[in-house]
């Protein structure tokens, strides 16, 4: 699916439709927020359900020998919850044993616990 994407900057590379059909419009659409020239025509790909094929072949025409590559976003550990984490660093309890404790816990108690975690007391 990856190769097939990065042809689409690629002006000699012609994908075949079973290659295209491999694409998920999501993920195209996630790769292609990776690159500030890129990023329009994502959000435009997200509003409208434009085909899959259809978008390759924008992108190809439009942006094909100007941009060489496009790293794919991963998400990332610090995109965790910093109360679900406090929560799991206290109660010694995975992530998502904390997130249910997160409904049962009361602002003062988590407010506690951002106190305590940004003193670096444990």
């Amino acid at each position: 699916m990856f190769p097939t994407m990065w042809s689409s900057l690629d002006k000699s590379k012609n994908p075949t439709d079973e290659d295209l059909n491999k694409i998920q419009s999501y993920i195209f659409c996630k790769w292609l927020s990776g690159d500030y020239r890129t990023i329009y025509d994502a959000n435009i790909f997200n509003l409208y359900n434009i085909p899959v094929k259809n978008q390759y072949f924008y992108i190809k025409h439009k942006h094909a020998g100007n941009i060489r590559n496009i790293k794919y976003i991963k998400s990332n550990k610090d995109d965790i919850n910093i109360d679900v984490n406090n929560i799991s660093n206290f109660y010694k309890v995975n992530l998502d044993k904390a997130r249910e404790y997160l409904e049962f816990i009361s602002q003062d108690e988590l407010l506690k616990l951002r106190e305590i975690y940004r003193q670096g007391v444990k």
